[in-house]
């Protein structure tokens, strides 16, 4: 048996760093270039008031929720059950997306609905059914809080306390979550040791048999497009969104780095862990319906070769670090 792991850990290391090792560096080498928005460069003042604003409950209309409070930082920025918890209590239709990298979206939430984190920080804080604050009163509410003066001033040099400057700093803070050095990244800076053989032999079947890649791609591991994969949620997504059945069921393609961190999975929450994830790509999914992916479709995968990826998988994700929770002003 010794003998027979040799030769497989030879072969692999052999086609992974030989032949394919420079050409997945430069597919999954990250930007490093600030994507902030012209209209909205990012300062450190910005994103330290962001942080606050982040983390106030008085940004909700009854002073119960904040924007942390489904993004928690503890659960790789979701808030890991199956379907958010919104107003009062009740459930909502949909999982909590993790904001893991979300800055680099160029598309955001579930279904699109917006292109840039200005336009849709807002949209959380005053929908009924979530935060449920009227727009109309926020800026007047947060400044009321004799704290925050002095920050937007700083954060916003002659410019008043708005929705549109409150979006400006949620964004910009949004904009700092970001991944640190995964296994995976360490991997390919040629640390051999980073990666177990069964996430290395994950990593062959990803790029290969299992047709991982074919959907996610680059440093992300997504191509940030919607897809019906196949589940048997009865949520139109991005089809009610656009008015288009011909759409129906899509939804946003998620995010594989740092995928380890939020489960449960899918837009619905109902794929509890990746092993059940990788389960389900392997049988081709659970709906035959016409909108369905011609890219999903069984992948005949052993048991070893399901957990192999799931190790894989595993390696995407950086190591847990402490987050410093802001002092909220007052």
């Amino acid at each position: 048996m010794k003998k027979i792991a040799f030769l497989i850990f030879s072969f692999l290391s052999y086609t992974a760093h030989s032949q394919t090792l420079e050409s997945i560096r430069g597919g999954y080498s990250k930007p490093l270039a600030d994507r902030s928005p012209s209209t909205n460069p990012s300062t450190p003042d910005k994103t330290e008031l962001g942080k606050m604003l982040f983390f106030d409950v008085r940004l909700s209309g009854n002073n119960a929720m904040s924007c942390a409070s489904c993004h928690n930082p503890l659960l790789g920025w979701s808030d890991g059950i199956p379907k958010a918890i919104g107003r009062d209590g009740k459930q909502l239709e949909r999982r909590t997306p993790s904001l893991w990298n979300v800055g680099l979206s160029p598309r955001l939430q579930w279904d699109g609905a917006f292109d840039e984190l200005e336009d849709q920080a807002l949209a959380p804080i005053h929908k009924p059914t979530e935060m449920n604050q009227d727009l109309k009163r926020l800026p007047a509410k947060i400044q009321a809080v004799k704290g925050y003066a002095p920050l937007f001033a700083k954060a916003f040099p002659g410019e008043t306390i708005s929705n549109v400057t409150i979006a400006r700093a949620l964004a910009a803070f949004e904009r700092t979550i970001l991944s640190t050095v995964t296994p995976f990244e360490d991997f390919l800076n040629g640390n051999d040791n980073a990666l177990s053989l069964d996430a290395k032999m994950g990593l062959l079947l990803f790029k290969g048999k299992a047709g991982c890649g074919l959907c996610h791609g680059g440093w992300k591991f997504s191509d940030d497009a919607f897809y019906d994969i196949g589940l048997k949620s009865e949520d139109r997504g991005v089809g009610r969104l656009a008015n288009d059945s011909s759409r129906d069921f899509m939804f946003k393609n998620t995010r594989l780095l740092e995928v380890a961190s939020h489960p449960p999975y899918m837009h619905d929450g109902s794929l509890p862990d990746l092993a059940a994830v990788v389960s389900f790509y392997n049988r081709g999914g659970d709906s035959k319906r016409p909108t369905v992916s011609h890219d999903q479709k069984p992948r005949h995968l052993s048991s070893l070769e399901e957990a192999q990826l799931v190790e894989f998988l595993k390696s995407l994700s950086s190591h847990p670090k402490t987050f410093e929770i802001p002092q909220i002003p007052d």
